[in-house]
């Protein structure tokens, strides 16, 4: 066994036989020990001093210290030995003095041994490993407690930053809306004024006006409206940033939809010299979609179509049934110069556009189709294009079925394909109108339906139920309900006090629960009977 193994032990004592004795049962055991000496507590004091000891054993009658002082001044000197107790005297008053006064056994030379001074030694030695381990974790989670404050304190403080950040942030987000609303509203102003100018003087309203004077006016008209799409455009961007763009959903027809912006597309397309077709089946099923975001993807595909088509070609808008699919599809085919295969991915980002030069009549921000695909995806559809190089491009997208369990499935794929295979909270909260009446309640129930639509955000649902009955689908956890139940409070009494026929009906608001879209879909599937039907 190398010295670096042994064991440095310590005697302490006056009576050269006693450590004689000591000595030579130390001798006799397999373990090595290195073995110094010291007649008084001073002499013992001045060699731990200069060596670190495991294990001291001093007597408890040395000439320089009284009764029990040496176990006292050898655990000063000496915090992490061992520190035994070894006198003449086997009194039980004596030893429990002794250890009380910090040592650590008592050994009675009366009851000497090898066996008694083996156990003695690798027990305190023992005993003397715990407690350093004990002290190591102990100086170890102190550490870990220090490191753990500073962290707490950092992050603390980086929280608070982070919230006067978001406040100033936020500050800065409330400008900009409040910029972009006051500068749309201070285009549409004049923009209103030039149309309706232009309108009257195209009409003869104001005197006899030419062909030609009348074709030019339109022109006019067409750029004002292509102006207040832009318009249209910048906000709507605005709000999608903001998570504020949301759908009004509610049961519409398509033919309806189209019959009302063909006019306007007939007078752009004659401008051109285009031809514009529809071709759609009266009795096509009921959609649930936001009509608005249908008619302003409309009118953004068939403008394109119109502006990139040559003269005396046709445009068709067509609008096909799909219910394998359970959703209506309704696409704009132009006979333009068609999109290259490479580029067809790219006319769909912002302020994206095709490599070709256009005419400056053809030239905007490059938003419309990138709006145009982010409607769709608020009415829960999606866009497709086909296009071939010198024949054409046809521009499509669907809108859902009025079918309650499919909206609903549609909505849960959009927001798990936005939030990706993770956690994604939705919560659901039932609403009825408890005290409707008969008498004008198909009335009173769509305008419930409109004043819930307007406190949701983009990434919510809607979905009515006859004859007074809502399901509301919010994506956040359940305190977010708490901030709808608040909303849906505070713009109650706002619309009560600007309401002119009398005060909206006491809604009953009834939180189901918060399910995990990714992993509980079918739950919220099962929140809908099989056979309901969106009215």
């Amino acid at each position: 066994m190398s010295d670096k193994d042994a064991i440095n032990i310590l005697l302490i004592d006056d009576d050269i036989d006693d450590v004689r004795v000591l000595q030579r049962l130390l001798l006799r055991m397999p373990q090595q020990y290195n073995v110094d000496h010291g007649s008084t507590l001073g002499e013992g004091l001045q060699l731990t001093s200069t060596s670190q000891y495991q294990v001291i054993f001093t007597d408890l009658g040395l000439p320089d210290a009284t009764g029990l002082e040496a176990i006292t001044a050898l655990n000063q000197a000496c915090p992490d030995a061992a520190v035994i107790a070894h006198t003449g005297l086997n009194e039980e008053p004596l030893r429990i003095e002794a250890l009380s006064q910090g040592a650590v056994d008592f050994l009675s030379k009366q009851d000497l041994s090898a066996i008694s001074l083996k156990r003695c030694i690798s027990e305190n030695l023992h005993r003397s490993q715990l407690q350093e381990n004990i002290r190591c974790l102990y100086r170890a989670m102190r550490e870990k407690k220090e490191m753990v404050e500073a962290q707490a304190a950092k992050l603390t403080e980086q929280a608070r930053e982070l919230e006067e950040k978001n406040q100033n942030l936020k500050k800065l987000c409330d400008s900009a809306q409040k910029f972009i609303n006051n500068v749309s509203h201070e285009f549409r102003t004049p923009l209103c004024v030039v149309k309706q100018y232009s309108s009257l003087i195209a009409d003869a309203v104001v005197g006899p006006v030419n062909d030609e004077q009348t074709r030019m006016l339109r022109v006019i008209e067409d750029r004002v409206d292509d102006l207040n799409n832009m318009v249209d455009d910048m906000l709507d961007i605005n709000r999608h940033e903001a998570g504020l763009l949301a759908a009004a959903r509610k049961q519409c027809h398509a033919t309806e939809i189209i019959e009302r912006v063909l006019p306007v597309l007939q007078q752009r397309a004659s401008l051109r010299d285009i031809r514009l077709d529809t071709e759609f089946d009266p009795s096509l099923p009921a959609i649930f979609c936001d009509p608005e975001k249908v008619t302003r993807t409309l009118i953004n595909l068939a403008v394109n179509a119109i502006k990139f088509s040559p003269p005396n070609s046709t445009v068709r808008i067509q609008v096909t049934s799909e219910p394998t699919k359970n959703q209506i599809r309704i696409s704009i085919q132009d006979q333009g110069e068609g999109i290259p295969a490479d580029q067809q991915k790219q006319i769909f980002k912002r302020f994206r556009r095709l490599n070709e030069p256009r005419e400056s009549s053809t030239i905007g921000f490059g938003l419309g189709l990138n709006i145009a695909e982010e409607l769709v995806e608020l009415n829960l559809g999606s866009m497709a294009l086909q296009s071939t190089v010198g024949e054409g491009s046809t521009f499509s997208f669907t809108v859902p079925f009025q079918d309650a369990a499919e909206i609903l499935k549609r909505h849960i794929q959009h927001s798990t394909a936005a939030s990706g295979p993770t956690y994604f909270p939705i919560s659901v909260v039932r609403i009825s109108n408890p005290n409707a009446t008969f008498d004008g309640e198909q009335h009173e129930s769509e305008e419930i339906q409109a004043f819930l639509n307007n406190l949701l955000f983009s990434r919510d649902l809607l979905l009515p139920f006859p004859p007074n009955e809502w399901l509301v689908f919010l994506a956040t956890n359940s305190q977010g309900v708490e901030g709808f139940a608040k909303r849906l409070n505070k713009q109650t009494e706002t619309a009560n006090r600007n309401r002119p026929i009398g005060k909206l009906p006491a809604l009953q608001l009834e939180p189901i629960g918060t399910f995990d879209a990714v992993s509980q879909a079918k739950r919220l599937y099962d929140l809908i009977p099989v056979e309901a039907h969106v009215q």
